[in-house]
């Protein structure tokens, strides 16, 4: 952990800068529901979605949240986070990435981990994420979300049961929040490798002992439900039902899985769009993100840029089209 070195652009922007700084935020009215945008941890053309804002311009006018991984966030040199590529704090900090996100009113959020194999305490990763927020707040940003990267699925590995876990979440946000009040803070779980009523099960736990969660957003192996026949359509309808009973707001994450071609990966993501589509209609919070590991193995596909090349499936193209996807309201 540690500040990142550099001094932010925003000070150095001037002339031609100042144009391209106010081109970023120009887009489209947003649609009702939160659009969430994490690209993969080492996509290549990361950085160009803040410096080449003209390349996706409706795309980004339908953005509500765009959501770094912590280790993005904390990584200073690259042996800080070998996979993240060129997408790292001092490169953010360099292109001015948070404070134009502020200038856009976009939010940022930052995925991080509560409980994790490689730290199973709120006492170990709770300091993490508080510097990750304070790198972005030295940076010019704000920090308006956490998601917690699926707490109850690394329960098992760290030898902890769904209520140890959901102790410790609670104790993670209490930390986080002692340093850092205003941030929301929300989880992420697998489905199925968890059932509805697990899920149910374990949302209920983390609230009773504090987490003060605001939303839940689904991870959805579709191949996977598929296989094992589950009732996808009614097991979304049942979840989206609880979450609002409980005043969750509920989002799904549209991920790809066939890592063959940023094609195939789009292919696979507008699958899990229609299914969703299908089932709840439009869900709170869309959630467009990418972990899937490319055949070399790098942390890169989908591309990101540019949203309208018949030719080229990028990630910015995957959120327009999937959006089209769901009843207008």
């Amino acid at each position: 952990m540690g500040n990142p070195a550099g001094i932010s652009a925003w000070a150095r922007v001037a002339g031609g800068a100042v144009l391209s700084l106010l081109s970023f935020s120009v887009g489209c009215s947003k649609q009702p529901g939160e659009v969430w945008f994490t690209p993969n941890l080492g996509s290549r053309d990361m950085l160009a979605l803040f410096t080449q804002p003209k390349r996706w311009p409706e795309a980004r006018g339908h953005l509500t949240v765009f959501k770094f991984y912590e280790s993005q966030i904390l990584a200073s040199h690259p042996g800080d986070c070998p996979l993240c590529g060129d997408n790292r704090q001092p490169n953010l900090v360099q292109v001015d990435a948070y404070r134009r996100l502020r200038f856009s009113r976009i939010l940022t959020a930052i995925e991080v981990g509560a409980v994790k194999p490689w730290g199973c305490t709120a006492a170990t990763t709770a300091p993490f994420t508080v510097q990750a927020i304070d790198n972005v707040i030295a940076a010019g940003g704000r920090v308006s979300y956490l998601a917690m990267d699926e707490p109850l699925a690394s329960a098992h590995v760290c030898g902890e049961t769904a209520n140890d876990a959901a102790a410790q979440v609670g104790d993670f946000v209490r930390r986080v929040h002692s340093a850092h009040a205003d941030v929301a803070v929300g989880d992420i779980e697998p489905y199925p490798l968890f059932s509805v009523a697990d899920i149910e099960t374990w949302l209920d736990a983390a609230q009773a002992q504090g987490a003060g969660l605001t939303f839940f957003h689904l991870d959805a192996d579709r191949a996977l439900a598929t296989r094992l026949k589950n009732d996808i359509a009614g097991d979304l309808s049942q979840l989206n039902a609880f979450c609002h009973q409980r005043a969750l707001s509920f989002g799904v994450i549209f991920v790809g899985a066939d890592a063959s071609s940023d094609r195939a990966y789009y292919d696979d993501a507008l699958a899990l769009v229609d299914t969703v589509a299908s089932a709840i209609g439009r869900p709170d919070h869309f959630i467009f993100q990418s972990w899937t590991a490319s055949p070399d193995g790098s942390l890169s596909l989908p591309i990101n840029l540019p949203e309208n090349d018949p030719a080229i499936f990028s990630h910015t193209r995957l959120i327009l089209d999937g959006l089209q996807r769901f009843p207008q309201q």
